[in-house]
Formats: structure tokens, sequence, C-alpha cells
């Protein structure tokens, strides 16, 4: 049996950054990932983290919250929206000063776009490559405090003593033999499951398995699901886009819709140009 203060179960973005926040305060911190953290589908993230730093326009963490509290029809946890929003300019500095290189405006400051959902620029960003730049600065933090990797162990079942997580077992794919990793507390970071949906950019690994297994999920609407329909819609193209429209759409015209616009709400646009019998079902995003 493996003892440990806290084990986090995922080795992406957020499971390295649970795992050294808890490191930084003094406690034994193990991490249990199928694959090598650095390999998680975090490095896919291309387009930013966002933070109302203001660099680039005026901006305030209720400015954020409101945004996010919109993007999710009002259905969010309004409480921890605005935790995540308060505390998002503190994140964004604490990476830098670990040697985060994140793209930067001619004055020196940290570069911020505009991205899907967000009414202003608070988008940080390296270049087009920000999630595996974040996931290597973490690494180098894990290695600094000697943070535990149970590199290639996969997690069957959670380990649970009065609602409290106790740790988990963990079958090791090297050798096939069963663990039991005990710890204080269990934090689940397990990713994505895009690969449940029959089209996704997601990578193999994105199933996760944890809650699956163990019926853990709650509130399925809000994970991030694949933008897809027959092309990808990302919030890159959303955040320029100016103009959905289809050559049959509506009678021939066209539908206009606000820059601030999460990509869930461009596809239900197009689900109902689709729905209303446009022929050919075919919809085109102006980029202009």
């Amino acid at each position: 049996m493996i003892k440990h203060d806290v084990v986090v179960i995922g080795g992406g973005l957020a499971g390295m950054r649970a795992a050294v926040e808890a490191a930084e305060r003094g406690a034994d911190v193990a991490i249990v990932s199928k694959m090598h953290p650095v390999r998680s589908h975090s490095g896919a993230a291309q387009g930013g983290i966002n933070a109302a730093l203001g660099n680039t326009a005026d901006d305030t963490p209720e400015n954020h919250a409101f945004d996010t509290a919109k993007g999710s029809d009002y259905l969010g946890d309004q409480d921890a929206i605005e935790a995540m929003c308060d505390d998002a300019p503190r994140q964004i500095i604490w990476l830098e000063h670990r040697g985060c290189i994140f793209s930067r405006l001619p004055d020196g400051r940290l570069a911020q776009r505009p991205f899907g959902g967000a009414g202003s620029p608070r988008t940080c960003y390296s270049a087009d490559v920000t999630g595996l730049v974040i996931l290597h600065t973490l690494w180098e933090q894990l290695e600094r405090f000697k943070v535990k990797v149970y590199e290639e162990y996969f997690c069957t079942a959670l380990c649970v003593e009065d609602g409290v997580g106790t740790g988990v077992v963990a079958y090791n794919m090297r050798n096939g033999e069963l663990e039991l990793i005990t710890a204080k507390a269990t934090i689940l970071a397990t990713g994505g499951c895009g690969r449940m949906y029959a089209k996704t950019t997601n990578g193999y690994a994105s199933t996760d398995d944890v809650k699956a297994a163990n019926g853990a999920h709650n509130d399925l609407g809000f994970g991030q699901h694949p933008g897809f329909l027959d092309r990808l819609v990302d919030d890159q193209g959303v955040s320029r886009s100016r103009m959905i429209h289809h050559h049959a759409f509506l009678n021939g015209g066209a539908l206009y819709v606000n820059d601030a616009i999460v990509r869930v709400d461009v596809l239900r646009t197009i689900r109902t140009g689709i729905t209303m019998g446009a022929q050919p079902k075919i919809i085109l995003i102006d980029l202009r």
C-alpha cells in the first residue's frame, strides 16, 4: 500500500497545477496518470487563458464573471465563477513568475486578444501553443517540488469513506499489478470525455475513465463538447466571425451574430438553420 497526503488523478494542466499548489504548501503529493503528464491533451490547447488584466482594454473580474455566467446560459455555479474570475489575474502572474513564456505587447506587458464569448480582449496566450508552454512550465515545478508521478497507472476505483475520498485503486499498465494508493484527500482532474462523440479533435486519451467508471459525472451539459457538425467551430473562429449565413437560410437572408458569443450559441444557430430545411445542409461562416 502506498501512502500520500494528497493524490491527484490526472496529469493535465488542472491536475499538475493542483499538485504544485499542494506541494508548495508542504503536502506530500502524488499524481496518478495513464500517460506522461506532458503528453496530456492539455498540450493541444492553442487559444489562450482568460484573465481580466486590462492590458489592451479596460476590464474587470466582474466583467469576466458576467461573460462567464452568460456563456453558461446563467446555469453555472456563480459563486465558483466569481472565485475563478477573481483569482485569474493572480494565476497568470504566478505562471509568468515561474517562467511561462507568454506573448507580449511592444511595451513588454502581457498581450491579450479577443476570444469567443468575451466582451473584452482578455485572453493571454503563447503564440498558438499556449497549452504546451504551460504544461512544460508546470512540469518544471513538479520536478522542483519532487512530486511523485505514477505514470502509466490506470485508476480503476475510488476509495471513499464517509463521503471523503481516501485514495484510489490503480492498475499498473507496465506490469499488470493493482496498487492501492491511499491519501487524506483525493482530487479528480481527469479532463474531458470528447472521445465519447463520433467526431472530435480530442486525443485518444480523452475518455474521462475515472468519473465514468465511478458514476461521478454531474451536469454533463457543462463538459466541453467538440464544436462539430461537419466541420470544427472553434473559439478563434467565433471571436472573429461577423455573420453566419446560408444561401437558403431565412429565404436567402443572413443571420448576424454579435462577436461576444460562445461556440455553443453558434452551434445552436447553425442547428436552427439546418432544421428550418435549408438545402443543401451547409453553413458558411464569414471570418472577414
